[in-house]
């Protein structure tokens, strides 16, 4: 008996489902790098900045104390 030739039609949601959802795991794996470093990056700088900040105001704290 030969396989029914509307299998293909039957399982037609299913194989559009499946390559849908690998297509966008690919994009999503590719994309979530991108937004994760661009996070990170702006994370660091916000860090840098406010040790910055702490760095500027010890030096000027340190500066009123030996000069008084």
């Amino acid at each position: 008996m030969s396989p029914d030739p509307l299998d293909s039609l039957l399982n037609l949601e299913n194989t559009f489902y499946n390559e849908g959802y690998n297509q966008g795991f690919q994009d999503g794996t590719r994309t979530g790098r991108i937004e994760g470093r661009l996070y990170g990056l702006t994370q660091t700088f916000e860090i840098f900045s406010a040790m910055g900040k702490l760095h500027g105001r010890a030096v000027i704290w340190s500066e009123r104390m030996t000069a008084g």
